[in-house]
Formats: structure tokens, sequence, C-alpha cells
């Protein structure tokens, strides 16, 4: 790559004016200072500069790691482990280098021109660190997404599971629903759909986001996964409205036969006191007294929840 190019450039021009020093002579130097010290020669800091830059290349050229953050994800991890065991057999040698840089400057005659190879060699270890963690946080920010997108999934479809079985234990044996067991169910299973909503979202959200960074095959597999879990929620919602539907009209029906049973009593007492009357208007005034009674407590009341019920 050209920032590789640049790099190597940088380091022959640096390295070109010490080349004809030898770091293990150290001609400049006494024999007690070269026996005591052990300087990484010129060849190997160039040798470690292209290991990094090796590992470097692979990270810029990986197919794996740089398309979409989901793009063929089980194969990511394996290649972000490979860099960093590459990096890990560079840290030692990192690590000694350092520690030559402090006494190059002190007792080679070139550890001016040494240092700034040091550094160079430094900064490329330095950049390839960076790289490395950006591309690693891309792959862990993923991996979270997908971790609570099976969270969220595994959590939607064992509440709708048990929904389901739920739904069939309250039907009776000819398939018609038991309406006083779907009544005991309820108001638990609308409380649950609505706190599972959020669930839901939260699935819609992030499968989305998943299937459109994957491969053809990967988002197709996923779509048709997540299409299910669409096909059983809306059924969940439906077969819901449906039995809240069922138990109203359950409830008004009754409550119309109730009135109705009402009805036919008062209707039975007015017929007793007119049949008592037989014409008798002495009797006219107390009649009118109890059937003005009857009317304002009963008859009216009944005969309006009656009619509304019905329509």
């Amino acid at each position: 790559s050209s920032n590789q190019s640049k790099s190597t450039q940088s380091f022959r021009k640096i390295s070109e004016p010490i080349l004809k020093t030898s770091l293990n002579s150290f001609s400049a130097m006494s024999s007690k200072h070269a026996n005591v010290f052990n300087f990484f020669t010129i060849d190997k800091l160039k040798s470690l500069n292209d290991n990094i830059k090796l590992v470097e290349e692979s990270l810029l050229t990986s197919s794996v790691l740089n398309d979409k953050d989901f793009f063929e994800f089980e194969k990511q991890k394996p290649a972000l482990t490979d860099a960093q065991q590459k990096m890990d057999l560079i840290k030692p040698s990192i690590d000694k280098m350092m520690i030559d840089k402090e006494r190059c400057a002190i007792f080679h005659d070139k550890g001016s021109e040494m240092v700034k190879l040091i550094e160079l060699v430094f900064e490329n270890w330095l950049n390839l660190r960076e790289m490395f963690m950006k591309r690693y946080r891309r792959w862990w920010w993923a991996d979270s997404i997908r971790d609570n997108l099976e969270y969220s999934y595994n959590q939607l479809t064992g509440w709708m599971d048990s929904v389901e079985k739920l739904f069939n234990s309250s039907r009776l044996p000819s398939g018609e629903l038991d309406v006083e067991r779907a009544k005991e169910q309820n108001d638990s299973l609308l409380f649950q759909f609505n706190n599972h909503s959020i669930v839901y979202g939260e699935v819609k959200v992030l499968s989305h986001k998943v299937i459109s960074q994957s491969i053809t095959k990967d988002a197709f597999l996923l779509q048709n996964k997540f299409d299910t879990v669409d096909q059983r929620w809306e059924a969940i919602a439906r077969e819901l409205a449906w039995r809240r539907e069922r138990i109203e009209n359950e409830s008004n029906s009754r409550n119309i036969e109730l009135d109705f049973k009402e009805l036919i009593k008062w209707i039975g007492k007015c017929t007793l006191i007119l049949n008592r009357m037989k014409g008798n208007l002495e009797t006219l005034e107390l009649t009118n007294v109890t059937l003005n009674e009857m009317k304002v407590n009963s008859s009216l009341e009944l005969y309006c929840n009656f009619s509304l019920n019905c329509i």
C-alpha cells in the first residue's frame, strides 16, 4: 500500500547514513561496552518494521475485515485473532527496542540517527495498534448487537410459545373458545403483550440492522427467521383482539338475558296489579302510585338497558 511504501522510504532515508556502522561492533566504544550491550542491528530494525507493516497490510486488505460490519461475521474474529497473535510475537522486540533507544542515545557513536530510526519503527507500531483497536472495537460493537438480538429473540419467542399454549388450553374439545377460561387469562395476556411489544420493537430494529449489513445468503436466512416472528406476533395480536371482542359480546349477551328476565318479571307484576283492579276506579289512585313507583325504579331502566344491548 501507499502507507507501507512511504514508511519504507522513511526508514531507508534515516538508516542510510548509519548503514556502514554495525551496531554489534561499536568501533567507537570500549570493548567493555561492546560486551555489555547487544543493540539491534539496522537489519533487525528493518525486519521488525517489515513485520509491523505486514500485519498492517493484512488488516487493510482483508476482505472479511473491510466490508460491512456483519459481512461474513463468523470469519472476522479468527482474522482479528490472527493479527493479534502476530502482534503479540512482535511486542517483546518492541519492548527491547525501546530499551535500546535510551542506551543508544548515550553509548552509540550514531546515537541520534539510531534514535530517529527506532522512533520511526515505534510510530509504525503505535499506528498498527490503533488500527487494530479501531477494527476490534467495530467487531465488538457488532458482536454486542448480535448478542442483544439473540437475547431479545429468545425472550420474545419463548413468550410466544407460552402464549400459544395458553390459547390452545382455552379451547373446548369442539374447537370453540372456552369463554370463562379466556376471561381469566385475558387481563394477564394483554399486560404481557404490551410489555413484550418493547422487546418486539427491539427485535425489529436490530434484525434490520444485521440483515442490511450481511452477505446475501445470511441475509436471506435471517429475513426468513424474523419474518416468522412477525407472522406469529401478528397472529397473537389478532387472537387477543378477537378474544376480547368475544368476551365483551358474551358479557353483553348475559346482560341482555338478565335484563330481559327482569323486564318479564316487572311486566308480570304490572299485569297482576291490573288484574286485581278489575276496573274498580276506587283503587285507581293507589294503583297509579304503585305503577309509577315501579316505572321509576325498574321499568324505564330495564327497558333502556335491554334496548341498548339489543342494538
